[in-house]
């Protein structure tokens, strides 16, 4: 009986070892490990001695109109390209595009609430005029406003975009904005 539970303990031991030391490492996604790889990022997550990141400066002009909820804007941007790539286009945000009927969203609008999104009036890029009709060179897709660059925006440098645009806010909505039980605009 001495014997059976030496036994017993000793290849209970043998099978907890084993298992420890059979763990696999943790499986890491390819675009993590490449992130390691490159040192943009370390294994603790934090930035690695390559990170970089885009920034701009703005200066932005607005006036409200209260009388027809109308907001106009300008804007002057410059762009930082910090990354080691050479730009060919810049993606702007139009967040308030969310509300323009045909947008892309995982939720229903009060119908009040949709609105025809923010019209862009004008685009320069470092002086020179973007033509906003043609598709090759400006596109809106939901909230996203691709302008691809007359000229490539090279690595450690900037660019000046300058912009006037407008968008009407539903006077509906400045007190009841939410989800529409049945109707999806």
């Amino acid at each position: 009986m001495k014997n059976i539970n030496i036994i017993f303990i000793a290849l209970t031991l043998f099978l907890l070892s084993s298992f420890s030391l059979s763990q696999e490492k943790l499986f890491i996604p390819r675009n993590i490990q490449s992130a390691y790889e490159n040192g943009t990022r370390s294994p603790d997550g934090e930035p690695g001695n390559e990170y970089w990141q885009n920034s701009a400066d703005y200066k932005i002009e607005v006036e409200v109109d209260p009388s027809t909820y109308e907001i106009i804007g300008s804007e002057e941007i410059t762009y930082y390209n910090n990354s080691p790539d050479t730009l060919n286009r810049i993606l702007l945000r139009l967040y308030p595009n969310i509300f323009k009927k045909g947008s892309a969203r995982d939720y229903a609008l009060i119908p009040e609430a949709v609105t025809d999104g923010v019209s862009i009036h004008k685009i320069n890029i470092d002086g020179l005029s973007i033509n906003l009709e043609n598709q090759s060179i400006f596109k809106v897709i939901n909230t996203i406003a691709v302008i691809y660059l007359p000229e490539p925006l090279l690595p450690n440098t900037s660019l000046n975009i300058s912009i006037d645009w407008n968008f009407n806010i539903s006077s509906k909505t400045t007190l009841r904005m939410g989800v529409y039980d049945s109707t999806s605009v």
